[in-house]
């Protein structure tokens, strides 16, 4: 077996064993990882091309950010109403 096939087949077998919880951080870590490896650039289409989306190296991390923070401050308000 080749070097690649083992580690292919050593991923593949530790992902198995992940948490349920912790699959989507680690997805999140492979995307990253692909991003920045292969230089890839977002293809954006429609409504969203040409307005400057293009330019952000990690849309989809940006993104998780921006929902991640819109979430903690609307449990933040939600926490100030006093129910």
């Amino acid at each position: 077996m080749r070097t690649e096939e083992i580690n292919i087949s050593r991923i593949k077998r530790n992902l198995t064993r992940i948490p349920f919880e912790k699959l989507p951080e680690v997805n999140n870590f492979i995307e990253s990882v692909l991003t920045h490896s292969s230089g890839h650039k977002e293809k954006l289409e429609g409504l969203w091309e040409g307005i400057g989306f293009e330019r952000i190296s990690d849309l989809d991390g940006s993104i998780r950010e921006i929902r991640r923070l819109s979430e903690k401050a609307l449990e933040d308000r939600i926490a100030k109403w006093n129910i």
